[in-house]
């Protein structure tokens, strides 16, 4: 994930590795417990960095957000733009 040099790509497919690519369904319906911070490590982002390209990755109806956590709504939307196949 880390060599991949578009940095939304690169979150998109970090948060495609730990959220299970949808196949993992969280113990919580609100979903994954996983902070700003969290992802900004995994990625090699800043917080700031991670949060716009989360609310884009939210606006495209790929995740849904709330306080520290995740919910994968569309992992083939959210692969399809991770790994190339679309230039959102």
């Amino acid at each position: 994930d880390l060599l991949t040099p578009d940095a939304g790509r690169r979150l998109a497919a970090v948060l495609l590795r730990v959220l299970g690519c949808g196949e993992v369904v969280p113990d919580d319906p609100e979903g994954f417990w996983l902070t700003h911070r969290q992802l900004a490590e995994m990625s090699n982002l800043s917080r700031h960095h991670v949060g716009r390209k989360l609310a884009l990755f939210e606006a495209n109806g790929w995740i849904a957000c709330g306080y520290n956590r995740i919910r994968l709504l569309d992992a083939e939307g959210l692969a399809a733009f991770a790994y190339g196949d679309d230039d959102r």
